[in-house]
């Protein structure tokens, strides 16, 4: 049917453009002539103006109307004595055509749209043809029909789940093309994926922007499915523990052609590229530097959405077991030298899919992407503030210790940690040296001196005794409560508290100190016997009088590091005082800081505009510092 409706439209355009006795113009609006010129298979579902005029003039219509492949097929013979850019263009057209015409994914399908892909490539690419304008309109219709007729390939295998290796050919209108090598700059080889998904397949949902570079080469989400924390070692540690998602382009280059001696068939040679967007932006092709085309945001966004099966932050605030096997240090793609890690850490009861806008936004941006690395920090936010700050100090170091053992990466010494809400707290750690201030809390004796089960005495010595770490030079803080929240206080806040359930490691800790702790020998019984009795939680950690909170106040960051604040006020912006809805400004403030924004927004500021614009300005600011 839809073929019968193209013959009529082609019909119906012979007869006014070259079988009508009249000759003369009529006027019709600017708007609608442009539409006529730049309509295409893509918009129309029938071939563009300039093919069809080419038809014509070569008067081929009747034949491609009658017998369109046989038609093709000539037309091919001709373009391979004579590689003339108007018969190339001309049979990509076509053949993504006829393949439109066939049933989804079948053979004869996928013989057309890579016919059609080698076309489009030979027009983008062929040194033999005339010189290619770049700004023609043909140029990017072109590149279009090239990607779209290699996301058919692409789906076609995943869909027959075909194994493509060297060696492996593929049918075209005439002739083959068969795979020589496969040449990649990603970390690991495609075999190693699980599985390999265009993003034309997906719809993006809950961003603002989906951002995208334009140029040859398919977007695709790479996936690998991690067996298990305790088989990850090295620099795979860090890798996202349950579902490893990275952005790739997928190129496929055609570099010879051989004639097969069989009915002059063709046999063209070619390559299977696969690039990181992250590390490349373009690549040479027959000495032209060609941007790729790439997608950031639809495998972040995949990547959030094949997580959200995994419990809420909520459900980890209240038992903390339920992420005994995510949580910790996790890197977005595979760790780049000479590249600044950015660490993500998120707040009460939230987790790593809080980041999205703004991770989409900055790997957006070329300067930002070239420079930086992002990385993010999950933790269960019942645990107590000191202890999930001391597992945040241990994953950086040891991050250190496995990607840059010999600290010769300079980038590496200037990591920017970004942190909303209770997770600036755990920065706040990160940039401060306790000596024994925060052990004096809970002791009056050194804690050698205590007759402690060994696991008791290294995990307090884990969360009460640090250094700053030398290799954090930024600190964002954001809606960061550095003197608690009244909402800790409330009721629900304080039954929460109640109801979390720590690890057994905490919670066994505090029992076997409150049994081997004098309580006699203390001048503020009732004020210990609450706080080694019973481990704080991470709402505990909120209290306006928590004195892990005044402590931290009451001694000074490292002199190497500078930090910034971005803070909401829900009634006004750019004005001291007020609230965000949970944390007052009073709390949000810290003295020395570089700069401090005030926005109009409620606690969630790192997901607003003006909080995204300014954490990306930082960023910008910190590349020459």
């Amino acid at each position: 049917m839809r073929k019968l409706l193209t013959i009529f439209t082609i019909a119906g355009f012979v007869l006014i453009t070259g079988c009508a006795p009249r000759i003369g113009v009529t006027k019709i609006g600017i708007r609608e002539r442009y539409r006529q010129l730049t309509k295409s298979i893509f918009d129309t579902q029938y071939p563009s103006e300039s093919t069809i005029i080419f038809l014509v003039q070569n008067d081929l219509l009747d034949d491609w109307k009658e017998d369109s492949l046989s038609t093709l097929k000539k037309i091919d013979s001709e373009a391979i004595q004579n590689p003339d850019r108007e018969y190339l263009f001309a049979l990509a057209e076509l053949c993504f055509y006829e393949a439109e015409e066939k049933d989804d994914f079948s053979k004869e399908a996928v013989s057309l749209y890579l016919s059609s892909m080698v076309y489009a490539y030979k027009f983008l690419f062929d040194k033999d043809a005339e010189q290619l304008s770049p700004y023609h309109p043909n140029s990017r219709l072109a590149c279009e029909i090239y990607n779209r007729s290699l996301t058919e390939l692409l789906t076609y295998i995943e869909i027959n789940n075909i194994k493509v290796e060297e060696g492996t050919k593929f049918p075209l209108l005439n002739g083959e093309i068969e795979l020589d090598r496969k040449v990649s700059n990603l970390s690991w080889l495609l075999n190693d994926f699980e599985k390999i998904k265009v993003v034309y397949q997906y719809k993006v949902e809950g961003v603002d922007y989906q951002f995208r570079t334009y140029g040859v080469g398919v977007p695709i989400i790479a996936t690998k499915t991690s067996s298990g924390v305790k088989e990850k070692i090295n620099d795979d540690k860090f890798s996202p523990i349950l579902n490893q998602t990275y952005a790739a382009t997928l190129f496929l280059r055609i570099k010879s052609k051989e004639f097969t001696g069989v009915d002059s068939n063709i046999l063209y040679k070619s390559d299977i590229e696969s690039y990181d967007p992250n590390l490349t932006e373009a690549i040479k092709v027959n000495g032209k530097n060609v941007p790729l085309e790439t997608d950031f945001t639809t495998p972040l966004a995949y990547m959030i959405s094949r997580n959200s099966s995994s419990p809420s932050g909520f459900k980890a605030m209240i038992n903390v077991n339920v992420w005994k096997d995510s949580q910790g240090l996790n890197l977005l793609q595979p760790y780049q030298h000479d590249k600044i890690p950015v660490v993500f850490i998120h707040g009460l009861m939230s987790e790593p899919k809080t980041w999205l806008k703004i991770l989409n936004c900055l790997k957006s941006d070329p300067v930002l992407r070239k420079k930086y690395q992002f990385w993010y920090f999950k933790y269960p936010t019942g645990n107590p503030v000191l202890f999930s700050a001391a597992n945040l100090r241990q994953s950086l170091i040891s991050a250190r210790n496995i990607f840059d053992p010999q600290k010769k990466d300079k980038a590496f010494d200037k990591m920017v940690l970004v942190s909303h809400s209770m997770g600036g707290l755990l920065s706040h750690f990160t940039i401060q040296s306790s000596s024994n201030i925060f052990w004096k809390i809970i002791a009056e004796k050194p804690i050698e001196e205590y007759d402690l089960k060994p696991e008791t005495s290294n995990l307090f010595a884990h969360m009460f005794f640090f250094e700053s770490i030398p290799f954090v030079s930024k600190v964002i803080f954001i809606a960061t409560p550095h003197r608690g929240s009244s909402m800790a206080q409330s009721w629900y806040a304080r039954f929460g508290s109640f109801i979390t359930r720590l690890t057994s490691e905490l919670t066994d800790s505090a029992s076997d100190f409150a049994k081997v702790v004098s309580l006699k020998d203390e001048n503020d019984t009732e004020k210990l016997t609450y706080k080694i009795k019973r481990m704080p939680t991470g709402l505990d950690s909120l209290l306006p009088d928590n004195p892990v909170l005044k402590t931290m106040n009451s001694i000074s960051i490292s002199s190497n590091v500078t930090y910034h604040s971005i803070i909401g006020n829900n009634k006004k912006a750019d004005t001291p005082g007020g609230t965000d809805g949970i944390v007052t400004y009073e709390s949000a403030h810290i003295d020395g800081a570089e700069s401090e924004k005030i926005i109009f927004s409620d606690h969630g500021v790192h997901t607003k505009s003006p909080g995204i614009i300014e954490v990306r300005r930082i960023l910008l600011e910190h590349i020459n510092n």
